[in-house]
């Protein structure tokens, strides 16, 4: 089972604790994704959601292009030689609730250890999206076919709002980890 979990060992980067990291992680990508929804809920003429020309496909062809970005920048950051990107990070530390040997411990990031797990996740999450999308397009006729036509309206929307959860979280963490790579790499303490 323990093997099993180490295929999602890039979700430890939703364990770290830093007192913005909460806004960044799950407060942006509600909101955006709350307002988004409601929107498409309002729309007088919806776009298709599906198929070549539906709002998903787009999606996907995004995250297309964005996977193997996160995949090449967690190689290039796990290898880069730069002083300052092992240093722990400028004003409040980011800190790893680990456990070792029973005993659990916070550990300060560095840089370096933040940013592999930045875009570890990210290269995780991008996956996920693109299969999630892939598998609801092609199974959504036997959903349906399985689920009461009264509920039918709320689960497209909560499907809708978990996807747009979920695109916003990578969109908003690739400006954070773009930010990291950009700016505050290059500054020491």
């Amino acid at each position: 089972m323990q093997s099993v979990f180490r295929l999602f060992s890039p979700l430890s980067y939703l364990r770290i604790r830093h007192k913005v990291k909460v806004i960044y992680d799950w407060l942006l990508p509600i909101i955006l994704a709350t307002i988004c929804t409601l929107a498409y809920w309002r729309l007088p003429y919806k776009p298709a959601l599906y198929g070549t020309n539906g709002f998903i496909s787009y999606i996907s062809d995004i995250i297309k292009f964005l996977s193997p970005f996160y995949i090449a920048s967690l190689a290039a950051i796990s290898t880069f030689s730069n002083e300052n990107i092992d240093e722990t990070m400028i004003g409040d530390p980011c800190l790893l609730k680990t456990k070792i040997k029973n005993n659990s411990k916070n550990i300060e990031l560095t840089r370096r250890q933040f940013l592999c797990y930045l875009f570890g996740y990210l290269s995780l999450i991008s996956l996920f999206l693109y299969f999630f999308a892939y598998i609801a397009d092609i199974s959504r006729q036997n959903i349906a076919h399985c689920i009461p036509v009264d509920i039918q309206i709320y689960i497209k929307y909560l499907f809708i709002w978990f996807y747009l959860f979920c695109f916003y979280n990578m969109i908003i963490s690739t400006l954070l980890g773009l930010h990291y790579l950009s700016n505050r790499i290059h500054k020491s303490k």
